[in-house]
């Protein structure tokens, strides 16, 4: 939605102006990229000049725009939860590319989706986690728990994601990989939080895990979602949430509606009129929320188990990440 409001359909960057090349050279990136997309530039820049003309241009020279933006309102799409989702997803391709030796970056690749099965088989095996196949409810079986269960150091081994992920590749790498999953769980869990973060360190954090990526696998591409989080994210909490987490802005409750809306419109609703069809499901959804009917469910309240054992270095990082105890100390 938000490509298609601001125009920005074919960029790779969603907030700056950078080239692919430009965010795969690690002395570029060393520098970063400040937040430079605006619509109002977009739009003068169509008025200037013939947009036909302007659109036969190569991408890099027309910034990745394809089309005039709609809309009068800077979009910052934060994007909490799908931060969570699309990094985990490129990811588990990197340690799909790792398991079948595959040192080019290919979506399409027979080797990596045969890799990647079996990534994720094993994964099931182990844990009894289930990864990106298809969910009954709509969508896959990846959702913001799952990842974050992965993305999560555990002290027993045989519950840890990373523990069996090291398990099905190359020792050579797993350095990498550990690396890689500790500052990325990191991260994630300060911008998905509603702490006070630490801007200045979290930016220190990502430019030297984004520069390591880089180096340790120049043939990885890095996708849209992670370049965002890793260049644009300390900006995004300082400059556009006051200097706290995204939980407040994350997309998760509407997801979780999604698989009653489908239900209630498959299955519960009017399908004679397109507007009786909505009415049912707004009632069923009203429904769904009533105080006085929950008061009558009985729910099964599970809580995260306290770590009886030493913490990880994620969760280590994680606090260094976060100025909550900092303030409290000062009051």
């Amino acid at each position: 939605m938000a490509k298609i409001i601001s125009g920005a359909g074919g960029a790779c960057p969603q907030f700056c102006t950078a080239t692919f090349k430009q965010i795969h050279d690690p002395d570029i990136v060393k520098d970063g990229f400040p937040i430079n997309r605006s619509i109002t530039d977009l739009k003068v820049l169509f008025d200037e000049v013939n947009e036909e003309e302007f659109l036969s241009l190569s991408s890099d020279n027309r910034f990745n725009v394809t089309h005039r933006p709609i809309s009068d309102l800077e979009i910052i799409p934060s994007s909490p939860l799908h931060a969570y989702l699309r990094c985990f997803g490129w990811f588990l391709h990197l340690i799909s590319h790792l398991h079948a030796g595959v040192f080019k970056w290919s979506p399409t690749s027979k080797r990596v989706s045969d890799a990647k099965t079996f990534v994720t088989s094993s994964i099931k095996d182990n844990l009894n986690i289930i990864i990106d196949i298809p969910s009954t409810q709509g969508g896959t079986t990846t959702t913001g728990n799952v990842v974050r269960r992965c993305l999560i150091r555990k002290d027993d081994n045989d519950q840890d994601f990373l523990y069996w992920v090291l398990t099905v590749i190359p020792s050579e790498f797993e350095s990498h990989i550990i690396e890689i999953h500790t500052c990325l769980g990191a991260i994630l869990r300060v911008y998905n939080s509603s702490r006070r973060v630490d801007t200045e360190e979290l930016a220190l954090v990502c430019s030297n895990i984004y520069q390591s990526i880089l180096c340790a696998f120049p043939w990885a591409n890095v996708s849209p979602t992670l370049h965002k989080l890793l260049t644009h994210a300390p900006e995004i909490i300082s400059t556009f949430n006051d200097g706290h987490g995204q939980e407040n802005l994350s997309e998760e409750g509407l997801e979780a509606s999604n698989k009653y809306i489908r239900r209630y419109r498959d299955r519960l609703a009017r399908k004679f009129s397109f507007e009786e069809n909505l009415k049912d499901v707004f009632v069923r959804l009203i429904s769904h929320s009533d105080p006085m009917l929950l008061m009558n469910r009985k729910f099964s309240i599970s809580r995260r188990p306290s770590s009886q054992g030493r913490r990880s270095g994620q969760d280590i990082l994680v606090n260094t990440l976060i100025r909550d105890h900092e303030d409290h100390n000062d009051d």
